[in-house]
């Protein structure tokens, strides 16, 4: 150590003496330029000017050249994102039961329900299941028409099937759940007014039709014109999951439907799932898993179902580190956040 900064000191000492002589040569040379030569010999104006250009630069180059020795400290934060996921999971109601809708050989006056389960599976909960019907006309198959001139379209085909949708428990039944079609006047189960055709139209990728007046109120999105199959949300935690049924109805109308014998059309149901909105997390909250994003969110304002008081904290821990399973519910009131 001893060694080194003699090293030190001597640098130091010879940058010093080095600035010394350049002070001694620069005055030496401004003094030539006051007088307007160098050796004997007149300058012009722009000789004088790049000579004290020059002396400049050097002279900034030499003392820049030069070490010289300072305290320094330096630390870093370390830091660390990582997102959840939002998985939306369509689950069978029972074992070994379709949630498809795969027939063939149908005839005016079946019906067929199909029966599924919604499920978060990531670790974020989901506020809304939002249900579209999309098909492509160029899988639809007119069987008759070549024959008969009597050409059927994709949507005339669609409006002979009624869609009745339930939503509430695994194994929904019309006693215990909820009607998201508005029925009939007369009451009946199937809601004569909607059709997949309807359903089909209603999606923006397709046409400009409008589910408004067909759909109940908790289950209709204004923002995408569209059913909600989860108006109150689905959670992380607790595990919940809500069960929807799907009934599908060939349309008998009491009139001569020969026409629209042998044709066939291709449709999915299209679910998709949305997250809540962003929230933020105060200063004094740990770091750590944020296990309110595991919760429904109510009106945004941090409030869940079963835990109403549950807001943003600090005693918000990383489970993995703590084994607590405090719920921090997110919300527009967080402590700190002005």
């Amino acid at each position: 150590m001893a060694q080194k900064n003699q090293k030190m000191y001597k640098k130091q000492f010879n940058s010093v003496v080095l600035l010394m002589k350049i002070r001694v040569q620069y005055k030496k040379l401004h003094t030539s330029l006051d007088e307007g030569k160098i050796g004997g010999e007149k300058m012009s104006i722009k000789k004088k000017l790049g000579l004290g250009m020059a002396s400049a630069a050097l002279g900034l180059s030499l003392v820049g050249g030069g070490t010289f020795a300072y305290f320094n400290d330096v630390d870093t934060i370390n830091n660390k994102l990582a997102n959840g996921t939002l998985d939306l999971a369509i689950k069978v109601a029972e074992e070994g039961t379709p949630i498809n809708f795969d027939l063939a050989n149908l005839k005016p006056g079946d019906s067929v329900s199909r029966m599924f389960k919604l499920d978060a599976d990531g670790s974020l909960a989901i506020q809304k299941v939002l249900m579209e019907l999309n098909a492509n006309p160029a899988d639809f198959k007119d069987a008759l028409g070549s024959q008969t001139g009597d050409h059927n379209a994709m949507k005339d085909f669609l409006k002979q099937f009624h869609v009745t949708v339930l939503r509430g428990q695994i194994e929904p039944d019309p006693n215990n759940n909820i009607q998201v079609f508005k029925q009939s006047e007369n009451g009946d189960a199937i809601a004569t007014t909607t059709t997949l055709y309807d359903l089909w139209e209603a999606n923006p990728l397709n046409g400009s039709g409008s589910l408004a007046t067909k759909i109940k109120a908790p289950f209709y999105d204004t923002a995408t014109d569209t059913i909600n199959l989860t108006p109150t949300g689905l959670p992380v935690t607790p595990d919940d999951k809500d069960g929807v049924q799907i009934t599908i109805k060939f349309h008998d109308d009491g009139t001569n439907q020969n026409r629209f014998q042998g044709d066939s059309a291709k449709f999915q149901f299209v679910l998709t799932a949305t997250q809540y909105a962003g929230t933020s997390v105060a200063p004094g909250v740990d770091n750590g898993y944020l296990k309110g994003n595991e919760y429904i969110q109510q009106n945004g304002n941090g409030n869940v179902e079963g835990a109403s008081q549950v807001i943003w904290s600090n005693e918000a821990k990383n489970i993995s580190e703590t084994g607590s399973e405090t719920p921090v519910v997110p919300g527009t009131d967080v402590p700190g956040d002005n």
